[in-house]
């Protein structure tokens, strides 16, 4: 799961990477659209708490005495 919650770290790099050059292309013309995080960013962020959920809760599972 550890290895999961890295993979999607580094998705989440990049694509906040990729949000940002988009929102510098299009600050000038449709300044409202570079507003908030892209849809990409949003879904990968829930994505990684999911998995840190689920880790979370598989460890506690298995770490009941």
């Amino acid at each position: 799961m550890k290895n999961a919650i890295k993979l999607v770290d580094e998705l989440i790099f990049f694509a906040e990477m990729e949000d940002q050059k988009n929102k510098k292309e299009k600050v000038s013309t449709k300044g409202s659209s570079t507003i908030g995080e892209s849809f990409m960013v949003h879904h990968l962020k829930m994505l990684k708490e999911e998995l840190k959920n689920t880790e979370n809760e598989f460890s506690s599972e298995h770490n009941r005495p």
